[in-house]
């Protein structure tokens, strides 16, 4: 299977505790975790789009993913989570999974000491 590129944003908590999650359960060394708003620039990822994955999680395995595309892009690589795939599968098809994916995501905190006053999301 190919090596699957996740972004994450590094300036929220929640996303922060899922890449090391992501990041313990990866026992077939699969996953490749960047931070998003590193001070590392994002230029040499072909197109990305950035405003996007500031919102949602992106996966890179040759097209870029974004949102729930890309926890299923990840839960097929990592076998703990293979279990749910029928369940995420059934989501994606009916629809639901992006739109519960968007619902959870707007929810999430961003931690403000990154903003000095710009944060916009």
């Amino acid at each position: 299977m190919k090596k699957l590129t996740v972004l994450y944003d590094d300036w929220c908590p929640l996303c922060s505790r899922f890449a090391r999650a992501v990041k313990r359960a990866d026992w077939l060394k699969l996953v490749r975790l960047l931070p998003l708003r590193a001070t590392a620039p994002t230029s040499h990822l072909r197109g990305l789009d950035k405003e996007l994955a500031s919102r949602q999680l992106a996966t890179f395995n040759g097209r870029w993913h974004y949102g729930f595309a890309s926890m299923l892009l990840i839960a097929k690589r990592l076998p703990l989570l293979w279990p749910l795939l029928p369940l995420a599968l059934m989501l994606k098809y009916l629809g639901l999974g992006q739109f519960l994916y968007v619902k959870f995501a707007a929810g999430r905190s961003m931690l403000s000491i990154h903003c000095q006053g710009a944060c916009n999301s």
